[in-house]
């Protein structure tokens, strides 16, 4: 029984990331004909399917356990997913590339801040009732999926401009811009330090694939920071660590959903 709820959570999550990134790839296909529906199809989509599929894990594990960080962490890994999904819409209907500037740079601060949230609960990590995780549960993704249509709609009007500059300008040198990127840094590090210490504590050492998808995801945006010239190699690289970051993510979250429900199901017996 446990091993067939497993292997369907396993299936789930695998053609989650599939549908999500063919329908994905095809949807903008027939919006721009993009020449690049390859290259988008690794660097942006397959990420995008990767992190919903990571949310749906970790929202199987919650309902098995009830901690808290687990929930948060889902909901930034849901949060991400879904970005990538309206992102299409704010390419589609802003009539510049800044409102898509301030919804990456709004949204990178709130998914740092999130992991890093998470990862201060997982050092006191408590379990909420049995009854009560399927409405808390309901709740925090759908504020998850408002928050990340609120961000968007707030971009288009307007409200992120503080992140770009006009036409012409370089769009990674700007005062703000740079700072609220180093900020993501030190957020995203001080989570791995948090999940780092914490599993030790804890005795989780599968926190570590969490951990080593946060280090990649650190690196990704201290690259950004830094303003590398742009190359087929650079931009591959970072396509993969993309990759490799939402792999370690899955990785995790699957590691958790199966010890839980091996704690469970050695509770029942």
């Amino acid at each position: 029984m446990l091993s067939d709820r497993f292997g369907v959570d396993l299936f789930v999550a695998i053609l989650i990331i599939a549908v999500a990134t063919v329908a994905l790839s095809i949807f903008q296909w027939l919006i721009w004909s993009s020449s690049q529906i390859e290259n988008n199809m690794f660097y942006f989509w397959l990420p995008v399917g990767i992190e919903l599929a990571v949310a749906y894990a970790l929202a199987r594990g919650y309902l098995a356990h009830g901690q808290g960080h687990i929930i948060t962490f889902g909901i930034a890994a849901l949060y991400s997913g879904l970005l990538g999904v309206v992102g299409i819409w704010i390419d589609y209907a802003a009539t510049s590339i800044g409102p898509l500037v301030a919804v990456t740079s709004m949204s990178d601060l709130l998914f740092s801040a999130l992991n890093f949230f998470a990862a201060f609960q997982f050092r006191s990590p408590g379990s909420s009732s049995s009854s009560s995780r399927r409405p808390r549960l309901a709740i925090a993704y759908v504020a998850s999926a408002v928050a990340c249509v609120l961000v968007c709609y707030l971009a288009l009007k307007g409200l992120g401009s503080i992140f770009y500059g006009p036409p012409g300008v370089g769009l990674h040198n700007l005062p703000n811009e740079a700072v609220s990127l180093l900020a993501i840094v030190l957020l995203f590090a001080s989570s791995i330090l948090l999940l780092t210490k914490g599993s030790s504590y804890a005795g989780a050492s599968f926190v570590s694939w969490y951990a080593a998808g946060l280090v990649l995801t650190a690196l990704l945006y201290l690259l950004t920071l830094l303003n590398l010239p742009y190359s087929t190699a650079s931009n591959f690289l970072q396509g993969l660590m993309s990759v490799a970051a939402g792999a370690c993510a899955l990785i995790f979250a699957f590691v958790y959903l199966r010890k839980t429900s091996l704690n469970t199901a050695s509770d029942r017996l």
